[in-house]
């Protein structure tokens, strides 16, 4: 089975990843014990990292946690999080989705959810 733990943001090595578009607050991760960066990119839109596993990559994992902020986003976390779990259920029958927390940091809404398949 695999899982996913997802942290999402809005507006916003010892393996450790820098969200934020200058000028302004910047979320800081650092990856969990025994994970390593398997993906990170940003645009002026949106910032993701993937952590995986040592020894794993992002198309070949047991186990991820990924970030994403999204600068400027038009629906709320809790909004993506039902498209999110809509799209996970129609790409893959039997994977759930289940919020683990939602609510607000700094004046940042945020929901955090996992996901398993």
């Amino acid at each position: 089975m695999r899982t996913a733990a997802i942290a999402v943001g809005m507006a916003l090595s010892a393996c450790a990843a820098a969200f934020g578009q200058g000028g302004g607050e910047a979320l800081v991760a650092k990856a969990p014990a025994g994970f390593d960066i398997g993906y990170n990119a940003s645009n002026s839109d949106m910032a993701i990292t993937e952590f995986v596993p040592a020894r794993q990559s992002v198309s070949n994992w047991t186990d991820m946690v990924t970030i994403q902020v999204f600068y400027g986003l038009k629906t709320s976390p809790a909004q993506f999080m039902a498209k999110i779990e809509k799209l996970v259920s129609e790409a893959c029958p039997g994977a759930s989705v289940i919020e683990i927390k939602q609510g607000e940091e700094n004046g940042y809404p945020f929901n955090l959810m996992l996901q398993r398949h």
